[in-house]
């Protein structure tokens, strides 16, 4: 459902959202009008200063294949999954498939899917989003691997 007065709303803290969103990504190109859509699609009813405002701006900049974004996220989210994940199997390379998957399905997609980051709706810490998906991830690739393992090693 659309909600008509929510661009009217937005208009009393779209200004401060944008200039925070600005500050929060120096060297990003920013096309306002974009960015501004991006946040006000995922304030809905709420107001958007109770939006963590530099983590939708940093999901907009990851949707849009920014590079500064990227290795930013690389640096301070991807980099911090081991211990996540090692819950599930602490093997690094098992991490390390866990980083690869998260990583093409929130910042690259399927083809069919686009990138899960633009699924992002601010509702938490972008960091967290990406822990609990990097969780579910490790159970799932955990669960497959376990169906493949051959029922007959069992045995010895």
């Amino acid at each position: 459902m659309v909600d008509a007065d929510a661009p009217e709303r937005a208009s009393a803290w779209l200004p401060e959202a944008l200039s925070r969103a600005r500050a929060a990504l120096p060297g990003t190109p920013i096309d306002a009008d974009s960015l501004a859509a991006f946040i006000t699609e995922r304030a809905g009813e709420v107001c958007g200063t109770e939006l963590p405002i530099e983590d939708l701006a940093w999901a907009w900049a990851l949707g849009r294949g920014d590079r500064e974004a990227i290795l930013r996220f690389e640096r301070e989210v991807l980099a911090g999954i081991d211990r996540v994940v090692a819950r599930v199997d602490p093997e690094r390379s098992f991490a390390d498939a866990v980083r690869h998957e998260l990583r093409v399905r929130v910042l690259v997609g399927d083809g069919a899917e686009p990138p899960r980051i633009l699924s992002y709706a601010g509702r938490g810490p972008l960091e967290h989003w990406t822990l609990v998906a990097a969780i579910r991830l490790a159970y799932d690739l955990n669960r497959r691997r376990g169906d493949r393992e051959d029922p007959v090693e069992d045995l010895d």
